[in-house]
């Protein structure tokens, strides 16, 4: 009599389930690394990251949303009427009231002007680290710290440029274990931590001697270049905000709105190799007195309370020229928001950061 033989359990090829995973939100994919070794090594590999992201974006349309209220961090999902859920992560928002958050391709930075504190916080994977101090400026009197992180999207590495005085140093998320000083171009002080990303370059609104200017440091050369405004008075660039609109850079002059309430001019940079051409939009604001609050996923927006624990966002479409409502529900009753980020959801292992004690 032959011995019994076991039936083989079928497996799942691994290129199926790479297939398969790389169309799951990063919350399922936490869940199945503590149980499952392959999705543990799988969501670390550099190839996995970068489709999941784009096909993130696919599957959310790209509405993911990041809230910031005081020391509070929310979650939003892009629908109609987007429920906000606390982000809750240890030693997180509780440590430290964050006056400037940027975020880069699904990761914020978050710093505050005059502490020697930056995190890089992964709202998809709730991991946060802290990067080390410099020490260098231990001697000097309140100093402004001003932290703006990019993206080398032909290296796939981020980095942190940190300007201290007219000195500058950068960080290599992943790679450096501590800070390297980079020569600068000309003195100068950033704006009231006016950055924004752009395809590899970080745009800053700065001033010197009076006029105002966008510096653009290039993420992957890590050098610096001058783009002139078309008004260089200061004084008024007290009320510019620097955006990204349609992948460019622009600004928003909000003197008038701040004035009469009733628009705001928005200058859109059309040659940015050529650092020229800026081109002037009107925008008419609606009646009711609102709030700027940011602009992401291609929209302005704008927040006002409507009722308990609800948010109305005015979003204002430079395609289609034209509003929309979107209602913010589950928020504390008390309390303004800060800024609102689109954001697709990023596997980017931030625990690997060379983190200080």
């Amino acid at each position: 009599m032959k011995p019994a033989t076991k039936t083989r359990k079928p497996s799942i090829p691994q290129e199926l389930v790479f297939e398969i995973f790389s169309w799951l939100p990063a919350k399922s994919l936490m869940r199945f690394k503590c149980i499952y070794k392959f999705c543990n090594s799988l969501v670390s590999e550099s190839d996995f990251v970068d489709i999941h992201q784009c096909r993130s974006m696919i599957r959310t349309g790209g509405k993911k949303l990041f809230a910031w209220q005081d020391k509070d961090f929310y979650t939003i999902e892009g629908k109609e009427e987007g429920n906000a859920s606390r982000l809750r992560i240890e030693n997180f928002s509780e440590n430290l009231l964050y006056n400037h958050i940027m975020c880069t391709n699904g990761l914020f930075c978050c710093s505050k002007k005059y502490e020697e504190c930056v995190a890089v916080c992964n709202p998809s994977t709730k991991v946060v680290r802290y990067l080390p101090r410099l020490k260098a400026f231990a001697k000097i009197d309140y100093p402004g710290y001003y932290y703006s992180m990019g993206f080398d999207p032909q290296e796939k590495t981020y980095k942190v440029l940190m300007t201290v005085s007219t000195r500058n140093w950068v960080f290599t998320l992943g790679t450096d274990k501590s800070w390297r000083e980079i020569k600068g171009i000309i003195d100068f002080a950033v704006t009231r931590n006016n950055a924004v990303y752009i395809s590899g370059v970080i745009y800053m609104l700065n001033y010197a001697e009076g006029n105002a200017f966008i510096v653009a440091f290039d993420v992957k050369n890590e050098n610096f270049r001058i783009i002139t405004l078309w008004n260089p008075s200061y004084h008024r660039a007290y009320f510019y905000n620097t955006r990204k609109v349609n992948g460019k850079l622009a600004i928003l002059d909000m003197r008038n709105y701040f004035d009469c309430g009733d628009n705001m001019d928005m200058w859109i940079l059309e040659n940015q190799t050529q650092n020229e051409g800026w081109e002037k939009h009107i925008i008419r604001i609606p009646l009711e007195r609102t709030r700027f609050c940011n602009y992401c996923d291609g929209e302005i927006l704008f927040t006002k309370t409507i009722k308990s624990r609800q948010f109305i966002r005015l979003c204002y479409d430079d395609r289609e020229k034209r509003w929309r409502e979107f209602i913010i529900k589950g928020l504390p009753e008390v309390g303004l928001i800060n800024g609102v980020y689109s954001y697709a959801e990023s596997l980017f292992p931030v625990e690997k950061i060379c983190n200080s004690s």
